[in-house]
């Protein structure tokens, strides 16, 4: 089994550019054709983060900040009812915001409890590589 950051990137990209396939893609880790990729909406106009992971194996990836694909599956941005989003969502005491129950469940529901892969550290030592600006 290879649990690679570099094999799920590449399995991701193409996820990504056909989330309607996804079915006919195979998990870079044990082979299953059974990933599911959601994107969380922190953003209205397709701006938010993707949760890519196997259904099998149960290990996936987490990007941040991404654009949303036509087509992908969306979980909607959560807009806080007290704060009208004066301050990107939190409350005036800065608190998270309001999130009523029933988005809440169908968020836990949709995003499955995946162990993360995670990138490798380079071996230069070279700290200033960032990882999250693929570019798809």
């Amino acid at each position: 089994m290879a649990n690679e950051w570099n094999d799920w990137i590449s399995v991701y990209e193409r996820a990504y550019r056909a989330p309607l396939r996804i079915a006919e893609i195979s998990c870079p880790n044990c082979r299953c054709k059974t990933l599911e990729l959601v994107f969380t909406e922190k953003l209205p106009g397709r701006i938010g983060y993707a949760s890519f992971w196997c259904n099998t194996c149960m290990f996936g990836i987490h990007l941040s900040r991404t654009e949303i694909p036509e087509d992908a599956e969306v979980i909607p941005a959560l807009v806080s009812r007290t704060s009208d989003r004066e301050h990107d969502g939190a409350t005036p005491d800065n608190s998270q915001p309001d999130i009523p129950k029933n988005e809440d469940s169908a968020h836990e529901k949709r995003v499955g409890d995946y162990t993360p892969v995670w990138p490798d550290t380079p071996d230069s030592g070279d700290e200033s590589e960032d990882t999250e600006s693929e570019v798809f």
